[in-house]
């Protein structure tokens, strides 16, 4: 499964222990962010604690969000990309991650656990964080491949890797 990442994406398997241990709290998910604002390809790690969403580039910490700060998670995507922004109480934007479709389902998931605690709900996330973040990563190819021949498959795997 992890060859498969890297194979046919051109990215990390999971993320870096070394950054999980700078997140002091437990770990929920988390998800690779691959565009920055200018739509040029970048490598970064999202990732929702329990208590923070703590936004890595590259191995460096670049922002450490209080996730009861953020009152609103707005969605955008277009043809090639998706992204979201957490917003505070004043509409005030805290973080913006754009990212390759690619993505999309981890982001999701992510997306999904902050609109739940921005409605009062908590989960925890009973699973093995890594074998979960490669599953999903790897889902839309499996699908593809299950659908398609040989020669349909080299180009949607052409296709997926932009």
């Amino acid at each position: 499964m992890k060859a498969g990442i890297g194979k046919y994406l051109g990215q990390p398997s999971r993320i870096e222990a070394e950054l999980i241990e700078k997140v002091s709290e437990g770990v929920k998910l988390y998800a690779f962010w691959d565009l920055d604002k200018e739509m040029k390809f970048t490598k970064g790690w999202a990732v929702l604690g329990d208590k923070n969403l703590w936004i890595f580039k590259a191995d460096e910490l670049i922002k450490k969000i209080d996730v009861s700060k953020i009152k609103e998670v707005k969605e955008f995507q277009s043809i090639n990309t998706s992204g979201f922004e957490c917003l505070d109480e004043n509409g005030k934007v805290l973080t913006s991650l754009m990212y390759t479709h690619r993505q999309k389902l981890m982001f999701a998931q992510i997306i999904y656990l902050l609109k739940e605690e921005i409605k009062g709900n908590s989960h925890s996330v009973e699973t093995d964080i890594h074998e979960y973040y490669q599953k999903s990563v790897l889902k839309n190819i499996d699908k593809e491949q299950k659908l398609t021949d040989g020669e349909k498959q080299s180009v949607v795997k052409r296709l997926i890797s932009y």
